[in-house]
């Protein structure tokens, strides 16, 4: 029995992907299928709670809009709080010359939505109408009592959802947590299984850095001008990475709170919220309840530390002679350089120079000047061409790039 083990726990690290893996193992999915014009490989994403698992999902829906150009529909179905009717429908009674004489199936909203039937119902009315191309998401599938999870089998693998028929350019997804986790999961049945390509979500923290980094999209909640986690958190994490995620179930199992992807998001709205208080027993508290007592202990250490960054308004007014917190305040460095990274992004075109200015001080780390230039960069090759073309004539960026050539290719990618 302990070889089986040893050989799963193998089985599955063949398997494991970060986020970018997954989002694009999707996406590569959905392409393919519709170029062979079949309906796309189903695809089930494992892993821990808080991984991100069904943004990475919502992730690859956006992608796909952009690749394809069209709008692209995304459907969420909470699938722990379905039953086997909720998939393969509501049996009513058909009348045949006044008596109930055989059933058909009610199908949910979703199917009908996704199904080849809504479309042809809609080009009734409008000749020239084409159903979206869509993702359909069920999320926590293995959290389903095992007869729902049976009711998958027709649609996952045949697209068959009751009396419903799924379009082509509609792929399943499935989200779900492992049984070990403690989350409510049950074992997938093998015949389920079997209809999924799998993968166990490895999140790494330099893509939830990134991710964390870029501002909000249209469609997410939350202000759009602001980077979806909070300057401090991202510093913290890239000074302490092993911070990010600390789950174990039979810790999680007992103190409730441990560190995740989804719960930094959540200390991250703390900042935004204005709920900070390095000395405030209340927000020491908040703190434990999210993220647990031991990183708790660290980030309000980390905290405490960083008191003394340099606002970004001082380096922007004046970055030949702006403080440079020391390096033997880590803490104080990397906070100073993701706030400096925030406001670097609000402001693009008044603030790129004053920021490279400051990235080439000798009293800057190298490797923290990699991080601020990487977003230099970054920020410079979104700029309209007008504006982009002036950076790239530019004193500053010119001296710059002929003592760091490795950059070139990176800055000009879009030009």
């Amino acid at each position: 029995m302990a070889e089986k083990k040893k050989t799963a726990n193998l089985d599955r690290q063949f398997t494991e992907m970060n986020m970018s893996e997954i989002q694009r193992s999707v996406v590569s999915n959905y392409l393919g299928g519709i170029e062979r014009e079949r309906k796309p490989r189903p695809f089930m994403c494992w892993g821990a709670p808080g991984e991100g698992k069904t943004f990475t999902m919502i992730a690859a829906a956006r992608e796909l809009k952009r690749r394809l150009g069209v709008e692209f529909d995304f459907f969420d179905i909470p699938t722990s709080c379905l039953e086997p009717c909720d998939i393969t429908g509501i049996p009513f009674p058909i009348k045949v010359e006044g008596t109930d004489t055989y059933s058909k199936c009610l199908a949910p909203s979703w199917a009908y939505l996704i199904s080849k039937e809504y479309e042809r119902d809609q080009q009734l009315l409008n000749p020239d109408f084409k159903a979206n191309p869509a993702i359909l998401m069920f999320d926590d599938v293995p959290a389903a009592h095992f007869q729902t999870q049976t009711a998958f089998f027709k649609g996952v693998h045949e697209g068959k959802w009751g009396e419903m028929n799924q379009r082509d350019n509609v792929m399943v997804v499935a989200c779900g947590n492992r049984v070990e986790d403690n989350a409510g999961a049950n074992d997938m049945p093998t015949a389920l299984a079997n209809r999924f390509e799998h993968a166990f979500a490895n999140p790494t923290t330099d893509d939830w850095l990134k991710w964390g980094a870029a501002f909000r999209e249209k469609s997410e909640p939350g202000k759009k001008n602001e980077s979806r986690i909070h300057p401090l958190p991202l510093a913290f994490i890239r000074t302490s990475k092993d911070s990010l995620r600390n789950f174990d179930p039979a810790v999680a199992l007992r103190d409730k709170a441990f560190a995740s992807c989804r719960t930094w998001e959540a200390v991250s709205e703390l900042h935004y919220e204005g709920q900070i208080g390095q000395d405030d027993p209340i927000f020491s508290r908040k703190l434990m309840g999210i993220v647990g007592r031991g990183v708790a202990t660290e980030y309000g250490g980390f905290l405490r530390n960083s008191t003394s960054l340099v606002a970004p308004e001082t380096i922007i007014a004046d970055p030949h002679n702006a403080p440079i917190p020391s390096p033997r305040n880590l803490d104080s460095l990397h906070a100073t350089i993701s706030s400096l990274e925030m406001h670097l992004k609000q402001h693009p075109k008044e603030s790129w120079k004053a920021c490279m200015i400051y990235a080439t001080r000798d009293k800057l780390l190298p490797d923290v000047a990699a991080l601020l230039v990487f977003t230099i960069s970054e920020v410079i090759a979104d700029l309209p061409s007008k504006e982009r073309n002036a950076a790239f004539t530019d004193q500053v960026f010119i001296d710059f790039l002929e003592k760091n050539e490795d950059f070139i290719d990176m800055v000009t990618e879009k030009g």
